[in-house]
């Protein structure tokens, strides 16, 4: 006989949850149902489907409580490139060749993306480049691609 410990759902979903903190909702139901076969398997336990609608119940509740992080906050790392950093810079540069000033409007125009969703890649292009910034009279972020004059430059003859 046995002395395996009868495995409640909610104690294997926090388990794999404490190991994976990272993964998505559907990939943990996989791995937990591929893993404990003895729990959700139809064919060796009866109660398998009513096991499926606690699985389903526990995740929903513990992904709605705590959100899958980002691999990168698992470990602690701040999370230097954002995904629209390598298209906003591309339209910036593009912008920048085109125009003197642009606004974030226009930017986000050109890469398709609302304003708010990559505002944090904006200022962070603006900061690695040295453009500056000022507001118009409507309140939009105005970028002046015109670097600042630098008297170093300067050679008298």
């Amino acid at each position: 006989m046995s002395l395996k410990t009868k495995k409640s759902v909610s104690q294997i979903v926090e388990k794999y949850r404490g190991k994976h903190p990272e993964m998505d909702r559907s990939t943990l139901r996989k791995r937990i149902r591929l893993e404990n076969l003895d729990v959700f398997d139809d064919k060796r336990n009866k109660s398998s489907a009513s096991n499926l609608r606690k699985l389903d119940r526990c995740l929903r509740k513990e992904f709605k409580t705590h959100p899958p992080l980002r691999p990168n906050e698992s470990s602690g790392q701040p999370d230097l490139e954002k995904p629209y950093d390598d298209l906003v810079e591309k339209a910036l540069l593009k912008l920048a060749e085109e125009e003197n000033r642009t606004t974030m409007e226009e930017v986000a125009s050109e890469v398709g993306i609302p304003p708010s969703n990559i505002e944090p890649s904006v200022y962070r292009l603006i900061k690695k480049y040295g453009w500056k910034t000022s507001k118009t009279k409507l309140g939009e972020v105005e970028i002046d691609f015109n670097k600042p004059f630098d008297i170093s430059t300067i050679r008298f003859s």
